[in-house]
């Protein structure tokens, strides 16, 4: 099978994304927000700065929801209803979305315990339950901790940056993972797919 050209393989991302675009739908969000994703995603990579992406990202977006958390690849927003929703900032915080989406989909009912449920995904956007009681930072909640990472190792998922702070604490104080952007699930994970084209 002879590799694609560039501009094969241009096409080919500009179909996939449009597909992603018109199967966006939402219970949450409106049709004007889930617009203005679509917007901050199409200009996303323009901008190279984290300070700069986070102040065009909230020009394009006008969410009114407050702001919780943005880091170098993610913006989270707080949308008041027990949820929040988490906006693409970079390739890899779009890739993250598309992970956490398809793991929490795809795994196996004993590590979907201690995921965050997903409540809807799209294009550049998760949403997902709002968890906010921190684990506490004592040795039993850091072997607690070590053996989920066991855990989600023997049923095939690589749970890296799985630490305190990507974790929170259920109702029944178990650990439950908040971030598990990069965690690595088989090769069809999305931090695979350029790897394979």
């Amino acid at each position: 099978m002879c590799p694609m050209n560039e501009e094969e393989t241009y096409r080919n991302q500009i179909q996939e994304i449009s597909q992603k675009q018109q199967n966006d739908q939402s219970t949450i969000l409106t049709a004007d927000q889930i617009s203005s994703i679509h917007a901050w995603i199409a200009q996303m990579g323009q901008h190279w700065l984290n300070h700069e992406k986070y102040q065009v990202s909230k020009q394009v977006l006008q969410f009114e929801y407050p702001s919780l958390d943005y880091g170098t690849n993610r913006n989270v927003y707080d949308l008041n209803n027990g949820t929040v929703l988490k906006v693409a900032l970079s390739e890899l915080g779009y890739k993250s979305n598309e992970t956490e989406a398809q793991i929490y989909r795809s795994c196996n009912e004993d590590v979907k315990a201690h995921l965050c449920p997903i409540i809807e995904s799209g294009h550049g956007w998760i949403i997902m339950k709002k968890m906010s009681r921190p684990v506490p930072q004592s040795l039993s909640y850091v072997w607690k901790l070590v053996e989920l990472q066991m855990k989600f190792l023997m049923k095939g998922i690589i749970p890296i940056d799985l630490t305190i702070d990507n974790a929170a604490l259920s109702e029944n104080d178990d650990i439950v993972v908040v971030d598990y952007g990069l965690f690595i699930s088989g090769l069809d994970s999305p931090h695979f797919k350029d790897l394979a084209q």
